[in-house]
C-alpha cells in the first residue's frame, strides 16, 4: 500500500493531537473568510525555495504485503545465499528478473535478450570485435575476404544482365571492413560501382556509427531522402541503415551474410523416455560462478510441438497468400505464427501427449534456429521477386552436431550461463 503524506508543521508524534486542536480553534475563530485562508497557505508555499519544498512532502511504503527474499520460506528464517557468484550486472539482473515473473526461458529468448536487449545487450552499446574485443572475425584479418566477395558480387551482377540499379545488402555488417574492402575493389569495376546502392542491416546503433565512421560516410544533400541514409566520399554510392531485413526495399539484390547465422537464437531439445522436452534456462541457486543453469521443461513446450511435433497451431496456407498479395517478409511470418502459438500454448503441457520421433534415442539433442529458416525463405523469396543473389559464409564441422552454443569472452571460450 502506497500513502503520500504531506507536512505543513514539523510536530512529534505526541504533541500532534494538540496541534490539531489549536488549528481547529484558530479556524473557527478567525475573521477570515476560507479563500484568504486559502490564499495565504499557497502565497507562504510560493515564497519557499525549491529545497526547502521537498522537506515537506514525504512517501511512505507498506511493504508487509510484497514478496520477502527467499520465496516461499518464513521471513524470519535465516536465508543461505549461493557462494562465489560472480558480480551480477545489469543484464544479468534483467534476466533473472524474467525469470522470477514468468519461469524458465527459452534458449533462443535467452540470447536474444542477452545479445539485442536495447539497454543491456551485448552488441547494443560497444565494439565487440577485434584485438580489444571477444572475437575476430575474417573481414578483420584480411582485406583479401571483401576484395574476393566483390569479385563475386561483380561477376554474379553481369550474369545479371548489368542492371543500372542493384542493392548490395549485407547483414551484420561488424565493424564495416568487410564493406570497406569490398567497395575498394568496386571501384575497379566503374560499371558495377555507379549501378550500386549499400543496404547495412544492424540492429546495433553503436555498431552502425562504428561502420559510419569505418566507411567515412557524408550526410546526403537530399532532403528528401530516406532517413538513416548517408553518402561515401566523392559523391560516391549512397548507403542506408536498417535494423531489420524487412525493411530493405525489393529491388534486384546480393545479399552478403558473413558469420551471420550463428549468432542467431535456436532453441535446443533433448529427448528422453518421455519424449522430446526443451532444453531451457532457469537461475542457479547453488553455489558457484554461474548466474543461470540449463534445465528440461516438465513437457512439451509450444516450440517442441510446433518445431518438432510439426502442430499446426495456423494455417500455412493462409499465410502464405496473404504473403504473396503484401510481400510480408518470412520473419513477418514467423511472429505471426509464434504469437498464434503463444496464445494456444501459452506454458509447458505436462499432462499433454509427448512427442516422440521413432528414430530417436534418449540423449539425443538437437538445436533449431526458427528466425534463421525464416530469414532464409525471405532472402529467398526477395530473389525469386525481383532478381539476384544471396553469399553466406558461416563455419563449422563437417559432420552433424548437437549442441553447438558457445560462450566467449576474450578470444576464449567461457562459460554460458555466468555473466
Amino acid at each position: 500500500m502506497w500513502s503520500v503524506a504531506t507536512r505543513r508543521w514539523a510536530a512529534r508524534a505526541g504533541s500532534r493531537h494538540t496541534q490539531a486542536s489549536a488549528l481547529v480553534s484558530h479556524f473557527s475563530t478567525s475573521g477570515e473568510s476560507k479563500d484568504e485562508k486559502l490564499e495565504a497557505q499557497v502565497k507562504k508555499w510560493q515564497q519557499q525555495k525549491p529545497e526547502d519544498k521537498t522537506k515537506f512532502l514525504s512517501v511512505q511504503v507498506d511493504r508487509s504485503a510484497l514478496k520477502q527474499p527467499g520465496g516461499a520460506l518464513a521471513s524470519n528464517l535465516p536465508v543461505d545465499l549461493p557462494q562465489g557468484k560472480s558480480k551480477e550486472n545489469s543484464l544479468v539482473h534483467v534476466l533473472r528478473s524474467m525469470i522470477e515473473v514468468k519461469g524458465p526461458l527459452t534458449v533462443a529468448e535467452f540470447m536474444s535478450r542477452s545479445l539485442s536487449h536495447p539497454d543491456h545487450g551485448y552488441y547494443m552499446k560497444k565494439d565487440v570485435f577485434g584485438s580489444q574485443g571477444d572475437f575476430t572475425t575474417a573481414p578483420e584479418i584480411s582485406q583479401m575476404f571483401g576484395e574476393l566477395i566483390a569479385v563475386w558480387c561483380v561477376a554474379t551482377w553481369q550474369q545479371m544482365g548489368m542492371p543500372s540499379h542493384i542493392k548490395i545488402v549485407e547483414m551484420g555488417p561488424g565493424r564495416g571492413s568487410l564493406m570497406s574492402d569490398f567497395l575498394r575493389a568496386a571501384k575497379s569495376f566503374p560499371p558495377f560501382y555507379d549501378a550500386i546502392e549499400i543496404h547495412m542491416v544492424d540492429i546495433s546503433p553503436a555498431m552502425q556509427k562504428i561502420q559510419q565512421e569505418t566507411l567515412k560516410c557524408e550526410p546526403v544533400e537530399d532532403k528528401t531522402a530516406p532517413e538513416n541514409t548517408m553518402r561515401l566520399p566523392d559523391n560516391g554510392p549512397t548507403v542506408r541503415w536498417h535494423a531489420d531485413f524487412a525493411n530493405v526495399p525489393h529491388g534486384p539484390s546480393l545479399m552478403i551474410a558473413q558469420e551471420l547465422f550463428d549468432a542467431l537464437p535456436v532453441h535446443q531439445f533433448e529427448y528422453t523416455d518421455r519424449g522430446w522436452r526443451e532444453r531451457l534456462v532457469d537461475i542457479d541457486f547453488e553455489d558457484g560462478g554461474d548466474h543461470f543453469r540449463f534445465v528440461l521443461s516438465p513437457g512439451p513446450t509450444p516450440a517442441t510441438r510446433v518445431y518438432i511435433g510439426r502442430e499446426k497451431l495456423f494455417d500455412p496456407s493462409t499465410a502464405l497468400s496473404h504473403v504473396a498479395e503484401t510481400h510480408i517478409s518470412g520473419v513477418e511470418d514467423l511472429k505471426k505464427m509464434q504469437e498464434t502459438v503463444v496464445q494456444r500454448l501459452d506454458v509447458a503441457d505436462v499432462t499433454g501427449t509427448p512427442v516422440h520421433t521413432p528414430q530417436a534415442q534418449v540423449g539425443d539433442k538437437i538445436e533449431i534456429s526458427p528466425v534463421s529458416i525464416a530469414l532464409v525463405q525471405d532472402m529467398a523469396k526477395r530473389i525469386s521477386q525481383s532478381g539476384g543473389g544471396a553469399l553466406i559464409v558461416d563455419y563449422g564441422y563437417d559432420h552433424p552436431s548437437e549442441l553447438s552454443l558457445r560462450g566467449i569472452k576474450n578470444h576464449e571460450f567461457s562459460a554460458k550461463a555466468r555473466s
